[in-house]
């Protein structure tokens, strides 16, 4: 894995039309780009630092259908708090995930991803580092941290595990589907197989899951998931490989075995996907770990929202 020198912000991204024009401006002061070979793929990251190399470093993964520019304003909320902030577009997703890249992914592969980041983080800083994620991007943290992830601590908003296919049902439109015994486990006998013999088969990403709650109510009147349904650099087709792992990619360590610190957030206003998901598999989780439950949708950007979760996360940090 080789890390290459930091290159300028690109000229006029699309982020920019999520945000107001004194978050683009402080994001363009402070952003950092910076690429490393991950997977096979050129890892395009975005990078907040503090001008203490010893700062901690928050390092967030996205979820399906996210990518960086998502996450502007919780990265300057962390870095505000002092934290140095890494936030990676997987395979797949955002300028990563470019051309036939796009939608391409797989959990295993994403968790890989997190992990050469944060093994890149800690060759490049001293303090310690520590880790967040929300929505599939929780999963996607467990196996990452199963893979060997070595971070202080984790939090993440919502937590579901890809060791039961029944999660990829809840959370899409199809949760209804669950309460057929069995249904999940044969639809993921028959996809795998499928998924091997056609990779690269393209489906419609945006009709399977509620993409309309991605955010909270409140969040409604900044029109912020219209404009996501334009954005390049999500996806809106995926393979048939990355399908396939989203029903199924058990981490290689239980999470009843997992050792590392771990708040959970749970949304009780979630629309986009049941919090009883959230709580069943915190139930499952070992370790060191917290549970909260916060009135709030699936995710916001809403300041309110940002310094309640990072708020939460800082003390799990400092403990």
């Amino acid at each position: 894995m080789q890390a290459t020198s930091p290159v300028s912000v690109s000229n006029i991204p699309y982020w920019r039309h999520y945000y107001d024009p004194a978050v683009i401006q402080r994001t363009e002061q402070l952003l950092q780009e910076h690429n490393i070979l991950s997977t096979g793929v050129n890892l395009y990251m975005n990078v907040y630092e503090r001008p203490e190399k010893d700062a901690p470093v928050f390092v967030f993964n996205h979820g399906g259908g996210g990518y960086s520019g998502i996450f502007i304003t919780l990265a300057l909320a962390f870095y505000d708090r002092g934290y140095t902030v890494v936030i990676a577009d997987m395979q797949g997703h955002g300028r990563t995930g470019v051309g036939d890249m796009k939608g391409d992914f797989t959990i295993d592969g994403m968790a890989q991803n997190v992990v050469d980041v944060v093994a890149w983080a800690r060759r490049r800083y001293s303090g310690n580092i520590f880790m967040g994620s929300g929505s599939i991007g929780s999963g996607i943290t467990y196996n990452a941290i199963a893979l060997g992830a070595a971070v202080n601590a984790v939090v993440t908003l919502q937590l579901y595990a890809f060791d039961d296919p029944r999660t990829a049902l809840l959370l899409s439109k199809f949760a209804a589907l669950v309460r057929i015994p069995g249904l999940a486990w044969a639809f993921k006998a028959f996809s795998r197989p499928l998924a091997q013999r056609f990779p690269k088969l393209r489906l419609p990403y945006l009709p399977l899951a509620h993409w309309e709650h991605m955010l909270d109510e409140r969040d409604r009147a900044h029109g912020f998931v219209d404009k996501w349904k334009h954005d390049p650099y999500t996806p809106r087709t995926i393979t048939l490989k990355a399908f396939a792992s989203l029903q199924y990619s058990p981490p290689r360590i239980s999470l009843a075995r997992n050792q590392t610190p771990w708040l959970v957030i749970n949304t009780m206003r979630d629309k986009m996907a049941p919090p009883h998901v959230t709580k069943d598999t915190y139930a499952r989780l070992g370790g060191p770990k917290k549970y909260v439950e916060i009135d709030w949708g699936h995710f916001s950007h809403q300041a309110a929202f940002m310094d309640e979760f990072v708020t939460l996360a800082d003390a799990w940090f400092k403990q």
